[in-house]
């Protein structure tokens, strides 16, 4: 978590919030001490009452951190992931060049957790595909956009209902949904702006392949992710055990 903060912290652009969401964290004091020690006005910190369960992770504390957020940009990043420094600037820059845009993405380095393996495994970056008809079509049938990835507007979010916490992967309904809402006004900025930890050799393994089917343009369904979904789900069931 603690390196997801400084890559916020780091950014180009200075003018952000950062709400930090615990899934009732039980290392809630840890993190206010740690906050204090920052002393950065531009970050909160807010933990759920209540775990919010398996279905569909980390989506309830996400939906309540949206809650809270005051800007007409929104994004998310996930724990133990991390932004390029000049991330939100680009994406800034992106919306103010043509404010029709509904929603910016950039490209991923994906890089295995140092915490996974001793082992000195290559990296790789996923240079995303650029918006197209083709590609608007496409995402009903398959998703490359990672839930910490793109920047999106307040307005396109809410049009589209927000996120849907019943569904595991509620990040790729959102995209549909806005969508079909008429918020299709996606745009591709080709800079790095995510590094995605994978969490083991084979969740490497499988985030590699994944990028050649959508590079490839392969169609498929949520339910033909289940690989994926299932590690997901064994590491969060080990997590909460």
């Amino acid at each position: 978590m603690i390196g997801a903060i400084n890559s916020v912290r780091r950014q180009s652009y200075l003018d952000w919030e950062l709400i930090i969401v615990g899934d009732h964290t039980p290392a809630e004091a840890e993190i206010k001490k740690y906050l204090e020690r920052l002393n950065d006005p531009r970050i909160r910190f807010k933990n759920l009452r209540e775990r919010s369960g398996i279905a569909s992770p980390g989506t309830i504390p996400k939906i309540s951190g949206l809650e809270s957020a005051k800007g007409d940009l929104l994004c998310f990043l996930d724990a133990d992931n991390m932004f390029f420094p000049g991330h939100l600037e680009q994406a800034v820059r992106a919306f103010k060049k043509n404010p029709r845009i509904d929603l910016v993405y950039g490209d991923t380095l994906v890089r295995l957790h140092p915490r996974a393996s001793r082992l000195k495994v290559p990296h790789y970056i996923w240079r995303k595909p650029d918006w197209s008809p083709r590609r608007t079509w496409l995402m009903f049938y398959s998703n490359f956009l990672d839930m910490s990835e793109p920047v999106f507007t307040k307005r396109a979010y809410q049009i589209a209902g927000g996120l849907d916490a019943s569904h595991q992967s509620s990040d790729w309904i959102l995209w549909q949904k806005m969508i079909s809402t008429g918020c299709y006004n996606f745009y591709h900025s080709p800079h790095l702006g995510l590094v995605y930890h994978t969490t083991s050799l084979k969740h490497h393994l499988q985030y590699w392949l994944l990028m050649l089917a959508q590079n490839r343009g392969w169609k498929y369904q949520s339910n033909e992710l289940q690989f994926i979904q299932k590690e997901m789900r064994r590491r969060l069931e080990k997590k909460h055990a």
